[in-house]
């Protein structure tokens, strides 16, 4: 390695010997390769090879130019930073350079100087050269310094030096450093050309030592003398050297120097060696005492650092100079610096030193060879060899014997000596060495320096084997400062408590605190758990308290901790926060925003690590980050007000219990604890949520600007809710919040705050309840926040709006659930818009609304949206947990405020404050993305002991499995079925081609494509893969369907390709392309070979099929006039195709939101057959609502003993089929209800406006929202004869059975004992037979019973039917409902309904259809009958009971009271529908139906009359016959009305006519002699020869009527006025 970068720097070198050649002429050129050379022969190989040649070419050629000329005896110095426009080279240090004649001590010299300036030296060049010059001083020749003497010639030795150190800029500060150079150059060639001068002194101080004063010892004068010597023995440096007297007085001390004994760098003499030594008259006694004591040898420390060699304080030797008579009188100064040898040795071989050693040894009188002894020796042996030299024989004695005291005791102790000329204070600190740090050092140091009024010019550490180590400090003078006497007790108390560790402290603070045995197990735990930066920054009481967080942190679940607090120091604008945490620390990217949020600006974050030693060495580590903080606005903090909210906010933040945004301000700025936020947030979201308008920020900001109106919106929430409160307090508080609330609102300036106030004000007024104030299991509280609104009461609520809904609000999950009723139904869907998932639900929850028309509950529809999902890496999985986690969530928060029902009796739930009613029944069910979450649901309800149980959630695992059923699908396909057999096809016999949008694996789709083995499916897509088989065969198709269908994900891609017809093929729709085969080409009429999967796909919404399937999610038909943006189904934009496009005969809408309601109406206008999906895949939430039904039913018979789980889950499972069966009627005879007022859909059209227009005036329907026409529209159809279509009557029929349902359970109709059959006919016959009893208790006993009769009335009755009746009666609809169940049950309808659906496939549609409008019509002339001829309400048993024999008595003698006309029109309409294929009983009792709508005036004749039915008949229809009325009759009926008025008053001549028939058979009665026809018209006859001239005016103005083809209203108005007066008479 060491070769190879040898190698390089040879290599790099030669680049500069090329450049060399290349850009310096001959013969110069090679003068100056040598001497580049010579100058990096001896540069590290790292050093070369680390820079450019460029660089080293340009720094060779400066330094050659520098040393190139050179006057004799003198130094060439330069300090320049080089710069490439001046220097031609730029180095980015400075440089430094020094040619000058070789001498000792140059570099060293010189570094010292540069790093005493603080530089840092980066690279050192210093090669000795020999070096010819010419009398000019120019180099002629370069040599090494290993040259010959042959080849040295006439050359000198010259020292080159550069330095490359910090870059220097400033031009002055350069100059300085060339000046500091050449002193120090000045200094070193004084000392080296004066050194043997000075040696010589040395010696010649010697020799006077002979003719020393006799009072001087001979050991000390030979002592001195050894020194001089020893110092002369390479053992001392000698710089400088000097002479001086003492001239001493009583006030003063001077020294005379003799300047012309200088040597060295004390040839000046003004250069002081004691430089600082100063108020020496102030101590002038002690000054003379030690100039004047009779010491030859006296060793100081001078008063400047040496500029040669190390630049430390300079040693000074000074020779005293005695009298004759023995006093001193001056002094020889030598000036330098002991050599390494002076500290090598030991001080027993050094003269001078080792007559100290041994003095102080025998003075302590010790055992030579004892322990203390050798201890002492080791002390002097060890002791600090500068101060050794200089301390006094009894200062020596004092520390030495101190330190041996020392030696078995671990404390601190303090050893000082002061210098005599007052320049500084020697102090050895002795401390034990587990103490010892740089902290302490430094602290120490600050100590002494302040004791001593000085500073520290020097510190050295020495550490040995003891216990102790040693400080030693001098503490020198400050300028103009002197050093002062300091308490040496009392100094050593301070640095013994300064030694005593931060841990001894908070050892002891802790035992003070906790007692002895808890403050010392801590201390074992936390003393060494502290870092050094905390220790300088808290006193051990503050950490006592973070040992107590950190302790409450460690032993918690949670991993963050917090402490607000305020240093008494601190302003009220100021406070601190100290975050513990576990684990690691938080970086301020995860605090700073929680902070930020909180309303509070950081001024500055110190972390700290803390640990806790645990057993067997185990530890665990806190991270401490302590926080200096204010409010954003510069307000003062209330901090005692606000602190512990602020803390336990923080800590709810952090855990992410709530969520972390701007409205935590409102904790510092309002006062409010972190749960009322999380009210105001969960208010703000909801507001939100209904487009409120304003911006969240805008919200906050509000809220913050005026924290009053926000406590008060919190007191009103508080007052309205707080269970604690008493009752009787409550209203009068209330009102009191509300009337400071105003009061405060009128300092509100800005109205878009006023507003956004007010609206708060508004919901949180209008929220019924809340869990707010519940707890969790454990006492916790609750993580997320449920409020009920009346939703009425909310302002702005886009419509339409529900009767009641639960926000539930999560820093997880956001939810609403929309009901429409007490009793309400519909599905939970896990949306993924997050903005807007009300605006979804809304619209979902209107569907609903129309699709639960035909069951019990009404409509509703909820949702929830994840706020943190997990992350995609984490997986499907971990995204399903967490949305299963959050739906179970949603559950408990809508049974937390939903009331509990135990033995019939209502309970409200704990600590909830109730502003309505009892509201028990609360049912769910499955929706997109919670196909499998039932049984999460009914888990949550029998935890909370609903009384619902696992009727709570239908289609779980115990209950009816939807797609095991099909039930959704098979509800879809009595839609479908009705749609081609109204075409004349039987779906179920005969071939159709279909297209969908699914796979076998869905439940819609798959389930849909086996209920027909003669489908033929031409092609389908779902998500990822698209169907092709142009040409199926039914039977093989459908067998692979079934395959496919049994597979657990049977997707497109398991289909078996050999089954594909030829052409057909499976397609990947990630594909970029597809290529097309001929057939496939053909059978959607494209022309490209190669299409995208998108135009393949959208080839298939087009083409011409019979059948488009809908099974999948995605709405992929919009109308011609919508934008994709008004779908709101962007990942099928691209995809989606308009009504007007379509192609398909029938549109089977499976799944939800395949096409708008637009795009229905229409596609319907252009022919194809479609309802909504509401009406086709209504069978699902049918199928739930009848097993919530029945298991409530068994709920009570399961508490009651009568069976077990197990009993009644193998019940459910028997009866499958049967509620299949039930649920699957309803979808028949909606469908059917749909047809027939399509059949009507023209002569009813307005009766269908003025249905909607009263609708619209009561505010129960929106013709926008529900897509129904406008005036405009309406106009349109009138002029071109169009009536409503059918996804228009769809909606009508749906909002025709809402209102009547709400209309008849207002009413006492539902406890009518007669229609408990309607109750237990709801319910599978094993029920009905075995509970019977439980069945008319049942819970929802009369919503069940409303529900069968709406119905009942508006499926066979037409959605206006209700609507026009108490138009033309002026009854109320329960009064009208009771006329139709008299009607309904007393003509024994019911049986004609069965007969003529039983019909379908065998008999027509048309021919269907006609006998239904037939037996509608006859059900609307009965209906009319009892409400304008019975007392109301109606005793549905009694008039049942005494109308039924009468029917079934007409029925039996029919034939026989008609008269021959009357048969023979009964004949041919009887012959008709048995041409058409009607069976002989059904086609009778059809064709009787007109003559049986006669039967409540016969019946009630008849019992007036006291006569046989069968006279009144007779009579009644003879009358009939011979003076024309079915004739009149007609003539009315087949009128054409133009207007609401018309029709009114044509169906009042009708009803005038059956009216004044009846009393007309009343007159003729009597008269009747005999029970034949013969006799009956023998009696009319009698009666009209009896009415003279009134009848021939009545017969001849019945010619006229009869002649005329069109008579009018007014003709018909003149005979009837006329028969009056017959009937008059």
């Amino acid at each position: 390695m060491a070769v190879r970068a040898e190698d390089k720097k040879q290599e790099t070198l030669q680049g500069v010997y090329d450049r060399i050649g290349q850009r310096v002429g001959p013969p110069q050129a090679d003068l100056l390769k040598t001497f580049a050379g010579l100058l990096f022969d001896n540069v590290s190989a790292d050093d070369v090879v680390v820079r450019d040649p460029e660089h080293i070419y340009g720094l060779t050629l400066s330094v050659w130019q520098h040393a190139r000329k050179r006057a004799a005896d003198q130094g060439n110095v330069r300090a320049y930073t080089p710069v490439a426009a001046q220097h031609g080279w730029r180095a980015g240090h400075t440089i430094v350079e020094v040619v000058i004649d070789d001498k000792p001590f140059i570099v060293d010299s010189l570094r010292g100087e540069l790093e005493r300036r603080g530089s840092t030296v980066h690279l050192v060049i210093h090669p000795v050269l020999w070096i010819k010059r010419d009398a000019d001083g120019l180099i002629e020749t370069v040599l090494p310094a290993t040259a010959s003497e042959a080849e040295r010639g006439d050359a000198i030795t010259e020292s080159v030096v550069l330095f490359e150190i910090n870059e220097i800029t400033a031009q002055d500060e350069l100059d300085e450093l060339g000046r500091a150079v050449r002193s120090v150059l000045d200094d070193v060639g004084l000392a080296v050309a004066d050194w043997s001068a000075m040696r010589e002194k040395a010696q010649q101080a010697i020799q006077p030592m002979k003719q020393l004063p006799a009072s001087l010892s001979p050991e000390e004068v030979s002592e001195a003398d050894a020194f001089l010597q020893w110092m002369r023995d390479d053992n001392f440096t000698f710089i400088g050297y000097r002479e001086h007297g003492y001239v001493v007085t009583d006030a003063d001390v001077r020294i005379d120097v003799w300047p012309e004994t200088g040597l060295g760098i004390l040839r000046d003499s003004d250069r002081l060696v004691f430089k600082g030594a100063r108020n020496m008259a102030s101590n002038a006694s002690d000054v003379h005492s030690f100039l004047t004591a009779p010491q030859v040898i006296e060793v100081n420390k001078g008063g400047s650092r040496s500029t040669i060699h190390r630049t430390v304080y300079m040693d000074v030797i000074g020779v005293k100079v005695f009298d004759d008579q023995g006093q001193v009188t001056g002094e020889r100064v030598f000036v330098g610096l002991f050599t390494s040898s002076a500290y090598s040795q030991s001080p027993r071989r050094i003269p001078f030193l080792r007559r100290k050693v041994s003095d102080v040894i025998k003075r302590g009188g010790l055992a030579p060879r004892g322990h203390a002894a050798k201890a002492l020796t080791h002390i002097l042996d060890s002791y600090p060899r500068d101060e050794l030299f200089q301390i006094g024989l009894d200062d020596l004695q004092r520390i030495a014997f101190g330190v041996l005291r020392l030696q078995d005791r671990n404390r601190v102790a303090l050893f000082p000596r002061r210098d005599v000329y007052q320049r500084f204070v020697s102090v050895l600190v002795y401390v034990p060495k587990d103490r010892l740090d740089n902290r302490l050092t430094t602290h120490f140091g600050a100590l002494l320096a302040k004791a001593y009024n000085g500073k520290v010019s020097d510190f050295f550490l020495a550490l040995d084997e003891g216990r102790l180590a040693r400080i030693h400090y001098i503490i020198g003078t400050e300028p103009d400062r002197a050093l002062k006497e300091a308490d040496d007790l009392e100094l050593e108390s301070q640095l013994i408590d300064a030694a005593r560790t931060w841990s001894d402290k908070l050892r002891e603070e802790l035992v003070n605190t906790n007692g002895e045995e808890r403050g010392l197990a801590l201390h074992n735990r936390y003393g060494d758990g502290f870092p050094a930066l905390y220790q300088s920054r808290f006193h051990v009481d503050v950490a006592v308290s973070d040992i107590n967080d950190v302790e409450a942190l460690l032993a918690a679940r949670d991993d963050i901790r917090v402490n607000l607090h305020r240093p008494i120091e601190a302003p009220e604008t100021q406070v601190y926060l100290k975050v513990y945490h576990k684990g690691g620390p938080i970086t301020l990217a995860m605090v700073m925003p929680i902070l930020d949020n909180a309303g509070v600006m950081v001024d500055s974050e110190v972390p700290f690590e803390i640990t806790a030693r645990g057993p067997e060495g185990s530890s665990e580590t806190v991270f401490m980050h302590d926080f200096r903080m204010g409010r954003k606005d510069g307000e003062a903090i209330e901090f005692v007000k606000i602190r512990d909210a602020f803390q336990e906010m923080l800590t709810v933040v952090w855990s992410g219990l709530i969520e972390d945004d701007g409205f935590n301000r409102l904790v510092l700025g309002a006062a409010l604890s972190w749960r009322q936020v999380v009210v105001l947030r969960a208010y703000a979201k909801y507001l939100q949520q209904i487009r409120l308008g304003y911006s969240q920020d805008l919200m906050i900001q509000t809220l913050a600007r005026h924290p009053d109106c926000t406590a008060m919106l919190v007191d009103i929430f508080e007052t309205q809710f707080d269970p604690d409160l008493p009752d009787d307090m409550r209203e009068n508080r209330l009102e009191q919040c509300q009337q400071a609330f105003e009061a405060a609102l009128e300092l509100v300036s800005s109205l878009d705050e006023d507003t956004i106030l007010r609206r708060f004000r508004n919901v949180i007024s209008a929220t019924l309840r809340t869990n707010h104030y519940q707890r969790d299991d454990h006492g916790g509280v609750k993580g997320y926040l449920s409020l009920k609104f009346d939703s009425q009461e909310i302002n702005g609520l886009p419509a339409p709006k529900p009767w009641r809904e639960i926000f539930v609000y999560s820093p997880r999950f956001e939810a609403v659930h929309l009901r429409g009723g007490p009793v309400a139904r519909g599905g939970l869907r896990w949306s993924d818009r997050r903005e807007d998932f009300r605006t979804e639900i809304l619209g979902l929850v209107k569907a609903q609304m129309v699709k639960n028309a035909v069951i019990v509950p009404v409509g509703s529809k909820g949702g929830f949206v994840l706020k943190k999902p997990p992350p995609a890496s984490a997986g499907r999985d971990a995204f399903l947990s967490e949305g299963i986690a959050c739906y179970r969530i949603f559950m408990a928060g809508l049974l937390d405020i939903t009331d509990n029902l135990i033995e019939g009796r209502v309970f409200p739930r704990d600590r909830v404050t109730r502003r309505d009613g009892d509201d028990p029944y609360l049912v769910v069910a499955a929706d997109k993305g919670t196909a499998t979450f039932s049984d999460f649901a009914n888990e949550v309800s029998v935890q909370y002991g609903h009384w619902l149980g696992d009727a709570f959630a239908s289609g779980g695992s115990v209950g009816y499995d939807h797609k095991k059923m099909g039930i959704t699908a098979r509800g879809a396909w009595e839609s479908v079925k009705r749609h081609f057999r109204e075409l004349g096809k039987n779906t179920q016999a005969e071939p159709f081609t279909v297209v969908g949008i699914g796979d076998m694996s869905g439940d819609v789709f798959g389930n849909g494509m086996l209920l027909s083995p003669h489908i033929k499916l031409i092609a389908a897509f779902n998500h990822l893969h698209i169907f092709v088989d142009p040409d199926p065969d039914p039977a093989s198709s459908f067998a692979e369907r079934q395959r496919l269908f049994a597979l657990p994900r049977g997707g497109w891609q398991a289909y078996d390709t050999a089954k594909l017809s030829a052409g057909g093929m499976i397609f990947e729709r990630s594909a970029k392309s597809l290529t097309l085969t001929p057939q496939i080409k053909a059978l959607f009429g494209i022309s490209q070979d190669r299409v995208s999967p998108i135009e393949l796909m959208r080839a298939i919404l087009l083409s011409q099929v019979e059948l488009l399937w809908f099974g999948g999610i995605g709405t992929y038909i919009k109308s011609s006039s919508e934008s994709h943006s008004d779908v709101g189904d962007k990942a099928n934009d691209i995809l989606r195709i308009n009504a007007d496009e379509l192609r398909c005969g029938v549109i089977g809408e499976g799944a939800n939101l395949g096409v708008t309601q637009a795009a229905r109406i229409e596609a319907s206008m252009r022919g194809v057959k479609l309802n909504t999906d509401a009406i086709d895949n209504s069978a699902g939430v049918d199928c739930s609502d009848h097993e919530v039904n029945i298991k409530i039913l068994l709920a009570d018979a399961e508490q009651r003993g009568d069976m077990t789980r197990k009993q009644r889950d193998q019940l459910l499972e028997r009866m499958t089929d049967e509620v299949a069966t039930l649920v699957l009627r309803d979808n028949y005879l909606q469908t059917q209800a749909i047809s027939l007022a399509e059949r009507q859909a023209l002569s009813s059209f307005d009766q269908q406006v003025r249905f909607m227009t009263a609708l619209e005036k009561t505010g129960q329907l929106d013709r926008a929202i529900e897509g129904l026409p406008d005036n405009d529209e309406i106009a349109a159809r009138r002029e071109g004869g169009d009536g409503l279509t059918r996804p228009e009557l769809a909606v009508l029929l749906a909002y025709a059975k809402i209102t009547l349902y709400e209309d008849i359970l207002r009413s006492d109709l539902p406890d009518d004992p007669k229609l408990v059959e309607d109750l237990v006919t709801y319910f599978p016959t094993e029920l009905r037979e075995r509970y019977r009893d439980r069945i008319e208790s049942h819970q929802l006993r009369r919503e069940i019973i409303a529900t069968s009769v709406t119905n009942s009335i508006v499926n066979r009755a037409g959605p206006t039917f209700i609507r026009r009746v108490m138009e033309s009666s002026g009854m109320r609809e329960d009064h009208i409902a009771r006329a139709y169940i008299v009607a309904r049950n007393a003509f024994g309808v019911r049986d004609l309904w069965r007969g003529i659906e039983a019909l379908d496939t065998e008999l027509s549609a048309d021919a269907q259809m006609e006998m239904l409008l037939t037996v509608k019509a006859t059900m609307e002339q009965l209906v009319g009958w009892f409400l304008n001829n019975a007392r109301h309400p109606l005793d549905i048993a009694d008039v049942i009971a005494r109308f039924q024999p009468g029917v079934e008595a007409l029925k039996d003698c029919l034939e026989t009271a008609l008269s021959a006309k009357g048969r023979q029109a009964l004949a041919r309409r009887r012959d008709k529908l048995v041409a058409r294929g009607v069976p002989d009983s059904l086609s009778m009792a059809c064709a009787q139906l007109p003559l049986i709508a006669a039967a409540p005036d016969l019946i009630r004749v008849s019992a007036d009359q006291s006569a046989p039915i069968s006279s009144v008949a007779m009579i009644y229809f003879g009358l009939g016959d011979r003076l024309g009325l079915n004739q009149l009759r007609a003539a009315a009926e087949g009128m054409k009305s133009e207007t609401h008025w018309q029709r009114l008053a044509t169906s009042a001549v009708v009803d005038d006519l059956f009216t004044q028939q009846s009393q007309l058979t009343t007159k003729v009665l009597p008269l009747l002699t005999g029970t034949d026809r013969a006799a009956a018209d023998a009696a009319i006859e009698q009666w009209r020869d009896g009415r003279g001239a009134a009848m021939v005016r009545y017969e001849s103005l019945l010619v006229e009527v009869q002649a005329n083809p069109k008579p009018d209203l007014a003709m018909l108005a003149v005979a009837l006025r006329q028969l009056r007066n017959l009937t008059a008479t």
